[in-house]
């Protein structure tokens, strides 16, 4: 299955209208790609935030660095936050 694309729908119809002769106008509504788009479902999304995990030896835990959450163990995320555990900020 394809990777998932979250993309700006709205400027893509901006983009779609600024070259279309018709202007806001559907000429066939039901395979119109301006009336497709139209249709679509929309979804939540945040920015993915990205940490590193922080060993601290007193507690012998490793912390987010983004929620500071202890835990035992190293995950490719913060499962309390969900940050992205690939260095912190400059891989974002």
């Amino acid at each position: 299955m394809p990777e998932v694309r979250l993309i700006d729908a709205n400027a893509l119809l901006k983009d779609l209208r600024s070259d279309c002769p018709e202007s806001d106008v559907c000429i066939a509504e039901t395979s119109c790609i301006e009336c497709i788009i139209g249709r679509q479902p929309t979804i939540e999304a945040e920015p993915v935030r990205h940490g590193q995990w922080e060993y601290d030896d007193v507690n012998d835990l490793d912390y987010c660095s983004e929620c500071n959450t202890g835990m035992n163990g190293n995950f490719p995320f913060c499962p309390y936050c969900g940050a992205k555990m690939d260095g912190g900020a400059e891989n974002g």
